[in-house]
C-alpha cells in the first residue's frame, strides 16, 4: 500500500534541490518554451507560403518520444543516481531507516522518480500543444486535423500507450542507476556505473553479432530481442507507424515482435530491476 506521508516527503526532497530538479526535470516545460518561441519568430519571418503549419497530434505526442531517447535515458540514469546514491552521500539513510521499511523507501523512491517524469512531460506536451496553435495562427493556417470522435479514440490510445512507454523506459534507466548506486554509494559512481550498464545494452547487437560468429550459431543474435532497447525501440514503432521494427544484424535480420510481447517483455526488466534493487538494498549493511 502507497505511503502518502513517504511519497510527500520524498516529493519535498527531491524539489528542494533546486539545480537537480532545474536542470533534469524543469528543463523540458522549460525547453518548450523555448522552442515555441522560436519556431514563432522563424515563422513570422518567413513568406506566408513557406511557414511552418504544425498538427495538434504531432506536437501533443512529441515530449513522450524523448525519455526512450539516448539522452533522456542518460538524465534519467542521472535523476535517479542524485535521488538513491544521494543519501549515502548526505548520510540520510540512518534517519529515514528508522521510522520506514527498506522495501517501502526504494518503491516511493521509484514512484518519485516516474511521477516528477510524468509530471514534468505531461507540462511538456501541453505547453507544446499551446505553442503549436500559435504557431499554425501565425500561419493563418488551421491547427489540424480535425477533431472526429474516431481521431479522439486513436489518439487517446495512442497518447496513453506513449505514456505507459515512457514510464517503463523511465523505471528501467532508473533500475540501472538505483543498482549502481547501492553498490557504489556515490552520485557519480552511480551515474558512470548505470551508465556503464546502457552503453553495454546498446552495445548488445555487436556483442551477439561477435559470439554469434565466434561459436558459429548465427541464431544466438536473436537473443537482442530480450534486451530494454530493442523493445523500447519496437514498441514506439509499433505505437507511430503501426508496425514492429525489423532489426538488421550481422548475420540475420530479427523479425519484430508483436507489440504485446515487447511490452511484456518489458513489464518483466520493470519487476526485475525493481525486486533486485529492494533485494540488494534489504542486505545493505548502511552502518558501513
Amino acid at each position: 500500500m502507497l505511503n502518502l506521508s513517504l511519497f510527500r516527503a520524498e516529493w519535498r526532497k527531491i524539489g528542494g534541490n533546486r539545480p537537480v530538479i532545474l536542470f533534469m526535470i524543469w528543463i523540458f516545460p522549460i525547453g518548450a518554451v523555448v522552442v515555441t518561441i522560436f519556431a514563432l519568430l522563424v515563422n513570422l519571418s518567413m513568406p506566408h507560403e513557406f511557414r511552418t503549419r504544425p498538427n495538434w497530434v504531432e506536437q501533443l505526442l512529441l515530449p513522450w518520444y524523448f525519455p526512450g531517447s539516448e539522452l533522456g535515458r542518460l538524465l534519467m540514469l542521472s535523476f535517479t543516481s542524485v535521488v538513491l546514491a544521494g543519501e549515502y552521500q548526505w548520510g540520510t539513510w540512518k534517519g529515514i531507516l528508522v521510522r520506514h521499511d527498506r522495501a517501502a523507501i526504494i518503491l516511493v523512491k521509484f514512484l518519485t522518480v516516474n511521477a516528477y517524469m510524468l509530471v514534468a512531460f505531461a507540462l511538456t506536451s501541453i505547453l507544446m500543444g499551446i505553442g503549436g496553435a500559435l504557431v499554425a495562427a501565425s500561419a493563418g493556417a488551421p491547427y489540424g486535423p480535425p477533431i472526429t470522435g474516431d481521431l479522439l479514440g486513436g489518439f487517446a490510445r495512442q497518447y496513453l500507450l506513449q505514456v505507459a512507454l515512457a514510464v517503463v523506459t523511465t523505471t528501467i534507466g532508473a533500475g540501472y542507476a538505483a543498482v549502481a548506486a547501492i553498490y557504489s554509494r556515490s552520485i557519480l559512481g552511480g551515474v558512470m556505473t548505470g551508465l556503464g550498464l546502457a552503453t553495454v545494452e546498446v552495445l548488445l547487437p555487436l556483442i551477439l553479432n561477435v559470439l554469434a560468429r565466434l561459436l558459429r550459431l548465427p541464431e544466438i543474435v536473436a537473443l537482442y530481442r530480450l534486451s530494454p532497447t530493442y523493445n523500447i525501440g519496437n514498441a514506439g514503432s509499433w505505437l507511430l507507424q503501426g508496425q514492429g521494427a525489423e532489426t538488421p544484424m550481422l548475420t540475420m535480420t530479427l523479425e519484430p515482435l508483436s507489440l504485446g510481447v515487447s511490452l511484456l517483455i518489458l513489464a518483466g526488466w520493470v519487476v526485475g530491476l525493481v525486486g533486485l534493487t529492494v533485494w540488494l538494498f534489504r542486505r545493505q549493511d548502511i552502518t558501513t
